[in-house]
């Protein structure tokens, strides 16, 4: 959906994500508070490309960030992602 508002153009952001299959927010699971990313999601907010999350699933080598996987679905719990960021901040005496 577009409208015009002063000769400019204005789009509705949650309808331009869902028209390219993208959910407007993180989407939350049944009930239980969680709320789930998809690995484009995680690579946006953590600024790491989608080929390095998925390295770091594939290799197994580097358990940097906890995903959840159902068969070929994999999603990450955003408190998760943010706990494991958390967790690897160092501290500086600068």
């Amino acid at each position: 959906m577009e409208v015009r508002v002063e000769g400019r153009l204005v789009v509705d952001a949650d309808a331009l994500l869902k028209l390219l299959g993208r959910p407007a927010a993180p989407v939350p699971s049944s009930g239980d508070g969680r709320r789930w990313m998809i690995e484009q999601d995680v690579a946006e907010y953590t600024r790491v490309s989608v080929h390095t999350l998925r390295d770091w699933r594939r290799t197994g080598a580097v358990r940097v960030l906890p995903f959840h996987q159902l068969g070929s679905l994999v999603r990450y719990d955003r408190d998760e992602v943010d706990a494991a960021i958390d967790a690897g901040k160092v501290e500086t005496n600068r």
